[in-house]
């Protein structure tokens, strides 16, 4: 069964988190600070990788994040803080395993396969 979405940038990072939630076991907000950090990664993605964590975890950034999704700073640096306690963001990075799965030409296919036991 192939069911198509065409979203927008923002909104595709939050379903494909939302997809993947079963295994990141995130909470809403955290998932659209996620959401936000791959937006402005998937953007950069021709930069290097240690030029992009720099780009991400900047103060600038950070804010523009905070403010784009309206959250209070202290909400803000205790999401942060379980998004790398749950090993979502390790270190100043993103989880490789986040980002390797990024759209070829706006698309992207995720499929599913499920076994009866």
């Amino acid at each position: 069964m192939n069911i198509p979405i065409t979203i927008d940038l923002q909104n595709y990072f939050e379903l494909y988190l939302h997809i993947l939630n079963p295994l990141l076991k995130l909470k809403k907000r955290e998932r659209e600070v996620l959401a936000a950090f791959l937006k402005i990664h998937y953007m950069n993605r021709d930069k290097s990788p240690d030029r992009i964590n720099e780009l991400l975890f900047s103060k600038n950034t950070k804010k523009y994040i905070r403010n784009y999704i309206k959250m209070s700073e202290p909400s803000f640096n205790n999401h942060i803080h379980q998004l790398r306690a749950k090993k979502a963001i390790i270190g100043d990075s993103i989880n490789p395993s986040i980002t390797k799965n990024y759209p070829v030409a706006n698309k992207l296919e995720i499929n599913y396969k499920l076994t009866i036991n």
